[in-house]
């Protein structure tokens, strides 16, 4: 389905590796509805 083009993953946000503990933060509360992406 995503190499049709039929599904779509939704990111909320991308954080550097250096953030992981704030993004885990974030994810914690409640308030995040896609993805959180960690780029290394």
């Amino acid at each position: 389905m995503l190499a049709a083009g039929t599904l779509a993953p939704e990111i909320e946000r991308v954080h550097p590796l250096a953030e992981v503990p704030a993004a885990l933060e974030y994810l914690g509360t409640g308030h995040a509805r896609g993805k959180l992406v960690v780029s290394v």
